[in-house]
């Protein structure tokens, strides 16, 4: 095996910089998404601020979808409702006749639309009262994510959907991207939600993903209808 690690400590302004690694056609590649060189000593892919790591010895198929990594971490296990952060969307999701302006993303493995944790993954149809979306319920360790309102993200994320979906017309007006690491990096996976005016994707992007006997889940939830 083969490791890069970058460390960054202070950084001066520059004009024109770029963070990461590329290969030969680009067949493997990263770019650090910052907005501002000088914040690169703040942010991290392995909860230790300033440090980048990326196992670099093979060719890896799995890697080439992933959209870029947060700079936005959340690096400590949520252990209750009380601890998740709302993050707010400009645009709203579209989900299955809802609409949603608010995430709560948590550290096992799933997303959700109002504040929500359970740390042993439920299987789906979980008849639950929350929206639920699951690249991989399980216990992992930290969560990168970011949200991308402008810039070539948008572009990228519409080529993406138009090869599934030729049949619809549209602009992308977001990007929301959560990338989950386990602590040893040996499990890594990512959801993209693509939110356009009247419709509304999801990419689940995986990476190298670990045996394990542990419960997990994958795939999504809607939640039951409400009854009067």
């Amino acid at each position: 095996m083969s490791f890069a690690l970058l460390h960054y400590d202070v950084i001066t302004p520059a004009q024109s910089v770029e963070s990461g690694f590329d290969t030969i056609n680009s067949t493997n590649f990263f770019s650090i998404p910052v907005s501002d060189i000088e914040n690169l000593p703040q942010t991290s892919n392995v909860d230790i601020i300033g440090r980048w790591v990326f196992r670099v010895d093979h060719v890896s198929g799995n890697n080439a979808p992933f959209y870029p990594v947060g700079y936005q971490d959340s690096q400590d296990p949520c252990q209750s409702n009380t601890n998740l952060t709302a993050l707010h969307l400009q645009y709203p999701f579209l989900y299955f006749g809802h609409k949603y302006n608010n995430i709560y993303v948590n550290n096992n493995g799933y997303l959700t639309f109002e504040p929500f944790y359970e740390s042993l993954p439920k299987a789906f149809p979980a008849n639950s009262t929350r929206d639920i979306i699951a690249p991989l319920w399980a216990k992992f360790g930290s969560i990168s994510y970011c949200i991308v309102t402008q810039g070539h993200i948008l572009d990228r994320a519409r080529n993406d959907i138009k090869q599934y979906f030729p049949q619809f017309g549209f602009s992308v007006y977001t990007v929301f991207i959560a990338t989950w690491n386990s602590p040893n990096m040996e499990s890594s996976f990512q959801v993209v939600l693509v939110i356009c005016s009247t419709l509304s994707f999801v990419i689940m992007n995986y990476g190298n993903i670990s045996s394990t006997d542990q419960r997990f889940q994958v795939g999504q939830n809607k939640n039951l209808p409400k009854r009067h």
